[in-house]
């Protein structure tokens, strides 16, 4: 957890789990120059009596980026009963609230495939799939039930006097990997141990969507939603309502080709495994008992095509390191030295100090 103040815009931002993956980045975004780290443990709530005297008396922009599991609904209250907005009110009213879920929380969907123009293994052509948005149903696996229902619920929950803002990130790479990490992970246990890479694909084919974007563009988008809270333009919205306040954004990538196959492609030529020999697609329904190398099951075998259109339009926020099967190589190393903490924490901090792609 962080305190952070801008001496810019004079705003102070409170980063609820700024050690975690997105906080971190986050935090990073806000304010370069000066964090303030507060200590404690927020599922033990007798600490946050010894919490509360260490923030500021006001604060602007208050962002939740915890989770915990498998009780996520007890944190979910942990996180409320810090956040309670009395706490953090002053003249102005209450801040702005980002409140973190995830794009998971509409499920994967099969038709999420690269679209063909010709007649693929089963004698079928795809046509370019609908995106997730968030008007999208949500569909989450059991496990995440609990955060995508407790966090749909925020705006309702702390709406007022706060200002709330749920964002649902899509799967992020970069630095020390978060999901992503598993393609790394599993190509190098797989070239280690000389054997082929076992790619699960609902297409049978790697045609499966595979998109991400970099944690730090994503750490940008928060930015981005809290200048917009306090800047708002001087110009009318058309398409969409000009609030920002309780809506919900997706964050998402230009990689809206990004497929498993092209993924697969890059990391054989990093680690120089023979794409024809070295990788076998197989459909989740003909896989063998332990033979899936993957962990989580919420990458590979996760097709999803999100849209973040709102965010980009109501910001003017954009992704804009390179793709992850663009720079794999760079991303590779990165994940590597984060892993080895240290020193290697330093390695990531240059090794991803690289010139963004084209906006």
């Amino acid at each position: 957890m962080a305190s952070s103040t801008p001496t810019k815009r004079q705003r102070i931002v409170l980063i609820i789990d700024a050690n975690g993956y997105i906080g971190n980045a986050v935090a990073r975004a806000f304010v370069p120059e000066e964090i303030t780290p507060i200590v404690g443990a927020i599922d033990d709530v007798c600490t946050q009596e010894s919490i509360l005297p260490q923030l500021p008396p006001c604060v602007n922009v208050v962002v939740s980026t915890s989770e915990s599991w498998p009780d996520y609904e007890g944190h979910y209250h942990n996180v409320g009963a810090l956040s309670q907005p009395w706490k953090f009110r002053d003249a102005s009213g209450g801040p702005l609230l980002i409140f973190t879920s995830g794009c998971k929380d509409y499920g994967a969907d099969p038709t999420h495939l690269l679209p063909s123009s010709s007649l693929d293994s089963e004698g079928i052509v795809h046509p370019a799939p609908k995106p997730h948005t968030e008007e999208t149903p949500l569909n989450p696996l059991s496990f995440l039930r609990p955060r995508t229902e407790l966090a749909s619920q925020i705006h309702d929950r702390l709406g007022y006097p706060y200002s709330t803002a749920l964002v649902r990130p899509i799967n992020l790479y970069g630095r020390s990997g978060s999901y992503f990490g598993e393609w790394f992970d599993v190509f190098s246990a797989a070239v280690a141990e000389g054997r082929q890479v076992v790619v699960p694909s609902r297409s049978g084919e790697g045609r499966d969507i595979c998109q991400g974007v970099h944690v730090d563009d994503c750490a940008e988008a928060y930015v981005a939603l809290a200048e917009r809270f306090f800047y708002p333009p001087d110009w009318p919205f058309i398409e969409i309502d000009n609030k920002l306040e309780w809506q919900t954004f997706n964050i998402s990538s230009r990689g809206t080709e990004e497929t498993v196959d092209g993924i697969v492609r890059a990391l054989c030529d990093e680690y120089g495994v023979e794409y024809a020999a070295g990788i076998r697609f197989v459909k989740p329904e003909d896989s063998k008992e332990g033979e899936n190398p993957w962990p989580s099951q919420l990458v590979v075998d996760y097709p999803q095509l999100i849209e973040d259109k709102k965010l980009r339009y109501l910001t003017g926020w954009s992704d804009r390191r390179p793709l992850f099967r663009e720079a794999v190589g760079l991303y590779k190393r990165a994940y590597e030295a984060a892993r080895e903490g240290g020193k290697g924490w330093e390695s990531v901090k240059k090794t991803e100090e690289m010139p963004s792609s084209a906006d």
